[in-house]
C-alpha cells in the first residue's frame, strides 16, 4: 500500500463537494481523508503570499490503475 498526499490551493466548499463526489470517489471509493489547511507560497512579487487549502490523503494499492487516477484527478483540478 501507498500513501499520497495531494495539495489544493484555495476553493470554495461547494464546488470542493463536487469535486470529491464527482471525480475523486469514483476513482478511490475505499475512501480518503482531507482537512483544511493554510499554506504559503512565492506570489509574482517575489514575497509569500498566503491562502487556505486542503491536503487530501489517499491510502491505496500500488498499480498502475491507481497511479493514473491520482494523476487525472492532478489534472482536473488545475
Amino acid at each position: 500500500m501507498l500513501r499520497s498526499e495531494l495539495y489544493f490551493a484555495a476553493v470554495d466548499r461547494q464546488a470542493w463537494d463536487e469535486f470529491l463526489s464527482e471525480e475523486v470517489t469514483p476513482r478511490f471509493p475505499d475512501g480518503l481523508s482531507w482537512y483544511k489547511v493554510n499554506g504559503q507560497w512565492r506570489g509574482p512579487s517575489g514575497k509569500p503570499e498566503k491562502l487556505p487549502s486542503r491536503i487530501m490523503i489517499l491510502i491505496h494499492a500500488d498499480n498502475s490503475a491507481n497511479h493514473e487516477a491520482l494523476a487525472t484527478i492532478g489534472r482536473l483540478f488545475q
